[in-house]
């Protein structure tokens, strides 16, 4: 009886202690190397922007991927740019958020507004935009992260100590 309870016991303590190093300490890792992009939130943007402008994969038909790469482009810039969790947001969450903190003039975010828009049409209404519409919504990806960008954000993360002497 004493042998089955330890046994038990120790299961427990095995079970607790990987629940625990899965949940604690990998997302501190992971939370840790989203902080800190190699390259900025614009750079990387529109170098993402570029490579689905290259597939051209709406011509291909697949319209439906083509608006969800872009807008998580964009989520994903607004997310490290303007430090809102905005791949965990719907699109009026994402805009609510922008007006509230007035990153940009209001045509930038009206041009927001119609991306997001179109995009979720086309993902969750089986709309089928125009050709004129998916070149248009492109565009206006790209001005949203030209017209947004920081210019003064670090390329490089410095990790010297500060309290070296050269």
């Amino acid at each position: 009886m004493i042998v089955l309870i330890i046994i038990l016991s120790l299961a427990v303590l095995v079970i607790l202690y990987r629940y625990i190093k899965k949940r604690f300490f990998s997302k501190k890792e992971a939370v840790q190397e989203a902080k800190i992009p190699s390259i900025p939130p614009h750079e990387e943007a529109l170098k993402e922007l570029d490579r689905i402008k290259d597939e051209k994969i709406w011509q291909q038909g697949r319209i439906k991927e083509y608006y969800t790469e872009v807008t998580t482009v964009l989520r994903v810039y607004i997310e490290h740019r303007f430090d809102i969790a905005a791949l965990e947001m719907t699109s009026d969450e994402i805009l609510e958020s922008l007006q509230q903190i007035a990153v940009a003039p209001k045509t930038i975010e009206n041009n927001l507004h119609q991306i997001l828009e179109v995009a979720d049409l086309v993902k969750f209404a089986k709309w089928i935009p125009t050709t004129l519409d998916i070149e248009t919504s492109l565009n206006k990806a790209y001005d949203f992260v030209n017209q947004t960008k920081n210019e003064n954000t670090p390329t490089e993360v410095d990790v010297t100590n500060d309290n070296e002497t050269e």
